[in-house]
């Protein structure tokens, strides 16, 4: 055959996150003569390569990513990298792109919205969690708040997957009183183990759930955000008369 070969690269995902990989195959209109095409005629930006192997017209390699890399990783097969059994050389160069995003979302702010207001026993607080990326959700994570009653209260994941943006909801009940809502502490982004709950951006990064500290004037928490008031303590009637004579 003394076509001019072409290759062509395809790739198994078209994005990858930290701890994944990528199964490259190497596809040639007119096979390398033996031996001609190997992995040093490839150039790697963002990744490299593993377990080249192959023979004929198909060829595959495994691509991981840099640690610490984000952005647009290449696999490049330059113009005349390799010959067929007639001396045919490729004379077209072929790029291969992947995104790479090994770089964990994390939380940078908590509010409400609104970012004012007093609210009574079952009232709704929605409350916003601000990621650095937008992020996926699944199950139902919950935010432990510093609400007041005897027992933290729990605001429930609501919406926002796909977003950077996720809405928590807190139903105020009897007991609950704060004068400036704030959650728990850092740790109180949670997610439940059963069902299971994930967090994660679109190149399968798990979100790190470490909240700004509650230390008051503390940038980015819910309190130095918002100005959340609860209150579920009814007014006390009076409990003395006093009269005055005329």
């Amino acid at each position: 055959d003394h076509s001019y070969p072409v290759m062509t690269i395809t790739s198994n995902k078209t994005a990858v996150g930290v701890g994944q990989t990528a199964t490259l195959t190497f596809t040639a209109s007119v096979a390398p003569k033996s031996g001609d095409f190997t992995v040093d005629d490839l150039y790697i930006a963002g990744g490299a390569l593993s377990g080249f192997s192959g023979s004929g017209s198909v060829f595959t390699a495994t691509f991981t990513p840099t640690a610490g890399f984000s952005g647009n990783a290449t696999i490049d097969i330059p113009a005349g990298s390799f010959v067929t059994d007639s001396a045919m050389a490729n004379l077209r160069s072929i790029t291969k792109t992947i995104t790479v995003d090994t770089v964990a979302p994390t939380v940078t702010s908590v509010t409400a919205s609104p970012t004012v207001g007093t609210y009574k026993a079952g009232a709704v607080v929605p409350i916003s969690v601000v990621f650095s990326e937008p992020v996926t959700v699944t199950g139902t994570p919950t935010l432990k708040l510093a609400s007041g009653g005897t027992t933290p209260q729990l605001a429930t994941y609501s919406s926002g997957s796909g977003t950077s943006t996720l809405i928590f909801n807190y139903t105020v009940v009897a007991g609950d009183n704060s004068a400036d809502l704030n959650y728990f502490d850092t740790a109180s982004l949670v997610l439940p183990t059963s069902p299971a709950a994930t967090i994660k951006d679109p190149g399968l990064n798990v979100a790190v759930l470490t909240l700004p500290a509650t230390t008051s004037g503390t940038v980015g928490n819910l309190a130095t955000n918002a100005a959340i008031v609860i209150d579920t303590t009814a007014p006390s009637a009076a409990t003395s008369l006093a009269l005055t004579s005329v």
